[in-house]
């Protein structure tokens, strides 16, 4: 019997849809929650994407850089959205607001990062841990390198949480277990190993997410609602088997711009109207 699978192209698109979903739900329909529940999917979904892509390119820099890249268009979009949930988009726009100086721009535009930062620091966590555990393991020093790997990408958690980049805690934890299982699944394909740790280890991530985030909150139960969400996305994850589906540059590069496009199209109609 033929297993059920989607390819790539299908679980970007599912990210972006939800994404979208999340981002409708916060300007136009505040407090409504089932909004948020299907938006809590995509997060997960990126991270993997990363953590996947991250064995399979060309030119680990060049990711990086196209990472980057998207990150810094996306912030102007993203923080116009941040400010607008929140009811204070005035604040970019008053006489001493984000537009009026240089400083300001900076203080104010980069207070709080988009996900794609999270992702690039993500990337840059799995680029050390990868590094590392191969100089190791050319030394039969396996166990040594996978705890040292995970040195810099503890480090660039704090570096997150610093900055206050979107989903801080959870995104470098949640890349570095994908990335884990992945590695796991590549060397031993049809291992139970492979299938525990491609459920354990991300799961593990978000449950310490939920802990954090809902000891932070006046309304626990609701990041415990978001966590269970968050987890759900491990199901179109794994029927993903590895079909690439349609590829083309415009494509590859579609779902970078989608990004920043679809936040500024969604403010801009939320202005108008």
């Amino acid at each position: 019997m033929k297993k059920t699978s989607i390819n790539l192209f299908t679980l970007k698109i599912i990210a972006a849809v939800s994404m979208t979903l999340d981002h409708i739900g916060g300007i136009f329909f505040p407090g409504q929650l089932y909004w948020i529940c299907i938006g809590r999917l995509a997060f997960p979904i990126f991270c993997y994407l990363i953590a996947n892509g991250f064995f399979y390119t060309r030119s680990k820099l060049k990711y990086l850089i196209r990472l980057v890249i998207c990150a810094f268009l996306s912030q102007l979009p993203f923080i116009a959205m941040y400010y607008y949930e929140r009811h204070s988009i005035s604040v970019m726009f008053a006489p001493d607001g984000m537009f009026s100086s240089i400083g300001n721009f900076f203080t104010l535009g980069f207070a709080h990062l988009n996900s794609i930062f999270t992702l690039t620091f993500g990337l840059l966590a799995l680029i050390g841990l990868n590094l590392i555990h191969q100089y190791f393991a050319s030394k039969n020093q396996n166990a040594i390198g996978v705890v040292l790997g995970c040195l810099p990408a503890a480090g660039l958690v704090w570096v997150c949480i610093l900055l206050e980049c979107d989903y801080a805690v959870l995104g470098v934890p949640l890349m570095v277990g994908f990335y884990a299982a992945t590695a796991i699944a590549k060397h031993d394909p049809d291992g139970s190993n492979a299938k525990v740790a491609f459920w354990t280890l991300p799961l593990i991530a978000i449950f310490i997410y939920m802990i954090i985030r809902s000891v932070q909150s006046a309304f626990p139960m609701r990041h415990w609602l978001y966590g269970l969400c968050q987890g759900l996305s491990m199901i179109p994850i794994a029927l993903y088997q590895g079909e690439p589906g349609p590829r083309h540059k415009a494509i590859q590069y579609g779902f970078y711009l989608f990004y920043p496009v679809h936040m500024a199209v969604l403010v801009a109609i939320a202005l108008w109207i």
